[in-house]
């Protein structure tokens, strides 16, 4: 958001961050009220009192002041490290959450530092260790929600080898707010890391009961926290809100750890077999019949982050963009119109389960369905065209990898799919590092010409995959207005 203009309220003080206008989507001021103020206050001091202990004598101090300033410097700890990773959540901040929200948070903190103790047997260094997760899922969402515009989620660690192969199209720039989170991330660190582990008498027995302690405290804090009842209990289930709201109001951690929870499917109430069942029943369909030789082909092509600038709004270029397409959709026997995306900015199979199944992934945070939910064959429509007799493809000029879609498709009724490693380009054939869609439609007219037989044919194209910040690339269209839209005119 561009904040540029607006001014502090009465009472309030405005921090500016040096070089903060080079992203439109970073935070250009940083607005504090009394309230945020008291927080920082309570952050300092509880640095002050954890630095105080370094004056007192850890052999000499009671044991029982010992085990309070531990458990201080664990709580003021985990307040830095939450407030670093929630820096880097778009706008937001940790004292602009809800209670609840920020003590699901702690709770999640605490749990994996107890686990962590367990394994490593040392405080600090099982502090410094949740940190620095906390700290790295601050930055995944960070960079996520620059490059697609939604914020991190349990899923992209299952597509995480998608995303790493794409990552070469966008920039990555350091932000001045990824410095201040940095920032925040090292108070955190020094405040266990600048005391000495208090050397408390203790047998060999004793110190691994306590490790066990650790470790089944931990397990019971983080199994009590990351359930549905919990999540839903405390008014933090992310169903009915996009992901971008969801993260906005249960914060970085929260929301990315609800994302996990609420990611596996969960068995509707009165589900069986029998119900279904009895469901099919009411609504009866006619028997299929197999195809005649000359029926026609089916080809479906889920075109890459297609859409019309010009049917969007006021928009000037030195040339019409999609003379073609525009031609092609008025004429009488071509019925077109606007469709409505499941997803934004990220997740493809998405869309593309859902369009090839029929099963909608609205009803509950989305899952990756192909490499969560797709283990069998399941009703669609390329297994329905096969009963029907026509012969089956998939084609896609990315890793079969990506999104498990080479273990996926099959299970789908695809006889035969093929991906870029499948595939022999030639030079010309690629753009910005993916396959041209005019060489990717070659391939496919082939392949419907080397059968005699009524073909099947779902091609995911690539041309038009994010980002768009590639200086190599000469757009050989110029936006006149808005100006300043580099990204838009290189789409």
């Amino acid at each position: 958001q561009n904040l540029e203009a607006a001014a502090p309220a009465e009472g309030q003080t405005t921090l500016s961050l040096a070089g903060a206008a080079q992203s439109a989507a970073l935070r250009l001021d940083l607005v504090y009220g009394a309230a945020d103020w008291v927080l920082f206050g309570l952050l300092a001091v509880g640095l002050l009192v954890s630095l105080a202990g370094l004056l007192l004598e850890w052999q000499n101090c009671p044991a029982a002041w010992q085990v309070l300033l531990r458990l201080g410097q664990g709580i003021v700890s985990g307040l830095w490290f939450l407030c670093a990773a929630e820096l880097l959540n778009g706008d937001s901040a940790l004292w602009k959450l809800p209670a609840i929200a920020v003590l699901v948070a702690f709770l999640l903190y605490a749990g994996l530092a107890l686990v962590l103790r367990a394994v490593t047997g040392r405080t600090g260094l099982a502090t410094g260790l949740t940190g620095a997760v906390l700290f790295v899922v601050g930055v995944a969402n960070h960079f996520v929600l620059l490059f697609r515009g939604t914020p991190f989620t349990f899923i992209d660690i299952l597509s995480a080898g998608t995303g790493m192969r794409v990552a070469g199209g966008y920039r990555f720039t350091i932000q001045p707010v990824l410095l201040l989170g940095v920032v925040f991330l090292l108070f955190g660190l020094c405040t266990p890391a600048l005391r000495l582990e208090p050397r408390l008498p203790r047998t060999r027995r004793n110190r691994w009961l306590l490790r066990l302690g650790c470790l089944a405290a931990g397990a019971a804090v983080l199994a009590g926290v990351c359930r549905r009842d919990t999540f839903q209990a405390a008014g933090l289930a992310p169903s009915g809100r996009s992901a971008v709201d969801y993260a906005e109001a249960a914060g970085a951690v929260t929301s990315f750890a609800g994302s996990g929870v609420f990611s596996f499917p969960a068995q509707p109430d009165g589900y069986s077999p029998e119900a279904l069942e009895a469901l099919a029943e009411a609504y009866p369909s006619d028997e299929a019949t197999a195809i005649s030789e000359d029926a026609p082909n089916v080809l479906l092509i889920l075109s890459e982050s297609f859409t019309d600038f010009e049917a969007l709004g006021d928009l000037r270029t030195d040339q019409t963009v999609l003379p073609f397409w525009q031609e092609f959709t008025q004429r009488e026997d071509v019925h077109s119109g606007t469709l409505v995306m499941s997803t934004l900015g990220g997740g493809t199979v998405y869309s593309e389960f859902q369009v090839l199944t029929g099963i909608t992934t609205a009803f509950d945070y989305p899952s990756s369905p192909y490499t969560q939910c797709l283990d069998r064959t399941v009703a669609s429509l390329p297994a329905q065209a096969a009963q029907l007799g026509y012969t089956t493809a998939a084609v896609h000029p990315a890793e079969g990898a990506n999104y498990n879609r080479v273990g996926a498709l099959p299970w789908l009724g695809f006889d035969t799919c093929v991906f870029r490693e499948d595939l022999t380009l030639a030079p010309g054939d690629t753009t910005r590092g993916f396959m041209r869609d005019s060489a990717l439609f070659r391939q496919v007219t082939g392949m419907l010409e080397e059968t005699d037989d009524p073909m099947f044919l779902f091609c995911i194209t690539m041309q038009n995959h994010g980002g768009y910040t590639n200086a190599d690339y000469e757009s050989p269209v110029q936006l006149l207005w808005p100006e300043g839209c580099d990204e838009a005119e290189q789409y």
